[in-house]
């Protein structure tokens, strides 16, 4: 099945942690877009939505 693409939204965050998600999220094996969609299916509860993976904290 083709890959629809989703339409873009504008979310403000700072770019300290705009910069630390794309960190966070290539530690965890992803990418920010992808987390972004995981927490929106948590928040909304969506069915089978889980939160996503968070890599380790540092020391």
């Amino acid at each position: 099945m083709p890959r629809v693409p989703l339409p873009q939204q504008t979310v403000r965050i700072s770019q300290e942690s705009w910069d630390r998600l794309g960190e966070n999220a290539d530690a965890a094996g992803t990418d920010r877009s992808t987390v972004i969609r995981q927490l929106v299916d948590w928040y909304n509860r969506e069915r089978g939505a889980i939160l996503p993976e968070r890599p380790p904290r540092e020391s």
